[in-house]
């Protein structure tokens, strides 16, 4: 949800849209305009939260230096997934 409510904010606000008005710019439905079917887009989607729980309770067993690190280095790719997603919609309006 963090990361759904980011990749929005952060789309509407460049493009100055609304960001309390309905788009087709969530997650779920850039996964199904990339050729997902609705199916595997909820699994996908649930897989990454998974992954992502797994990855927190890793980061609880570690030193707090290697765990910062796990942090930072799944906020860069949250980020990375930002600007990928970001670029594709920017080429789709030309």
């Amino acid at each position: 949800p963090v990361f759904n409510i980011t990749l929005v904010v952060a789309s509407r606000l460049r493009r100055g849209v609304r960001f309390y008005e309905a788009h087709r710019d969530h997650l779920a439905h850039r996964l199904v305009d990339l050729g997902l079917d609705r199916s595997r887009t909820v699994i996908l989607i649930q897989l990454g939260a998974i992954a992502l729980g797994l990855l927190a309770f890793i980061g609880l067993g570690l030193t707090p230096l290697s765990a910062n690190i796990l942090f930072g280095t799944v906020v860069a790719v949250g980020v990375g997934t930002i600007v990928v997603f970001e670029g594709r919609l920017r080429r789709a309006a030309e």
